[in-house]
């Protein structure tokens, strides 16, 4: 009697291995395509408030008014309210009238008190991993020069009003990092 063995040839375990790499390069490339549009999205975060900014020059005339340094609900009829035909959607009696597409805080600053940048700045806070892409995306990928200066947060944990980060935020001096958040803004 002939004795038989069973398992596995060579061929059907080459297949299993395709597949499971075809499943893994997929669920890469997906991660991949999630983080591209996490970063699209707080781009046209920045460029929507940049066209409502402006688009209330045009119609008002005058520019937002600030009434401290840092965004304050004084934005009043800039955030959402009939003033301005609402041009951007938020609560203006709110602290953090914007929200970027990730959860973070979008508004409006006097650059000139933390960044550096001078006047008006939209400011956004995003978590760091995503922070230096954002930058490399508009500018030049370096958080102490360009147009997109970054600052570390307090606690690192983005918590509290954008005020309050603001408040408590300082420029970044070295390269980007990848934990906790960071606040990135542009001048107007």
């Amino acid at each position: 009697m002939k004795n038989r063995q069973f398992g596995f040839t060579l061929i059907e375990i080459a297949i299993v291995m395709v597949i499971i790499g075809l499943l893994i390069g997929g669920v890469l490339k997906g991660q991949s395509l999630i983080e591209n549009a996490k970063i699209k999205s707080i781009i046209n975060d920045l460029n929507g408030v940049t066209a409502a900014y402006y688009g209330y020059y045009d119609r008002k005339k005058v520019y937002p008014a600030l009434d401290d340094d840092y965004i304050a609900t004084s934005l009043g009829g800039f955030w959402g309210s009939t003033r301005t035909e609402g041009m951007l959607i938020g609560d203006p009696n709110s602290l953090i009238p914007g929200v970027n597409g990730l959860g973070g805080y979008l508004g409006v600053v006097n650059g000139s008190v933390t960044t550096g940048l001078s006047g008006d700045t939209v400011c956004t806070s995003v978590p760091a991993k995503f922070a230096q892409l954002v930058d490399t995306a508009i500018d030049d990928g370096i958080s102490t020069s360009g147009t997109v200066k970054g600052l570390l947060t307090a606690a690192g944990a983005g918590l509290g009003t954008l005020n309050e980060t603001m408040v408590n935020a300082s420029p970044i001096v070295a390269a980007y990092g990848t934990a906790g958040y960071i606040v990135l803004c542009r001048q107007l």
